[in-house]
């Protein structure tokens, strides 16, 4: 099929593999900033994986009704959401390297506070991880 002339400009232009970021900082460290991205599409589709072991269970009080229960561990959630949109930070050694993102090294440098404030950050900037409807300019990369 040959390509349409670059006069029509009816279509829907995107840009690809660019990500939106925000450099975000705690209330417990202020020094500290850690740049989080916008989940891509496969981001998306990696952590609704960590819902698909799902089973259907009888209502007892409702027989004709069931109910889909998912075990997820919070922890996992959480730490896996934020490997996967933690893209920079600034926690260093005492020689002044900084750290790999790992999952080790959030666990060991991160306190459980910082750990679940920067998951609410990553939440807010994806706000479709939260249930809510994503705006125009939040499904943009930009």
């Amino acid at each position: 099929m040959a390509a349409t002339a670059a006069t029509e400009t009816t279509g829907s232009i995107r840009k690809k593999g660019m990500q939106k970021t925000k450099t975000v900082t705690l209330s417990t460290d202020p020094k500290a900033q850690f740049t989080i991205k916008k989940a891509s599409n496969r981001d998306d589709i990696e952590r609704s994986n960590m819902f698909s072991k799902m089973r259907m269970v009888q209502n007892l009080g409702s027989p004709d009704e069931m109910i889909t229960e998912r075990d997820v561990p919070q922890g996992d959630l959480q730490m896996e959401t934020i490997l996967m949109c933690l893209v920079g930070w600034n926690i260093m050694d005492e020689d002044k390297r900084t750290y790999d993102i790992n999952p080790d090294n959030v666990i060991e440098l991160l306190t459980a506070s910082e750990r679940r404030l920067l998951y609410i950050e990553i939440l807010d900037f994806n706000p479709i991880w939260k249930g809510e409807e994503e705006g125009k300019e939040d499904s943009e990369q930009s």
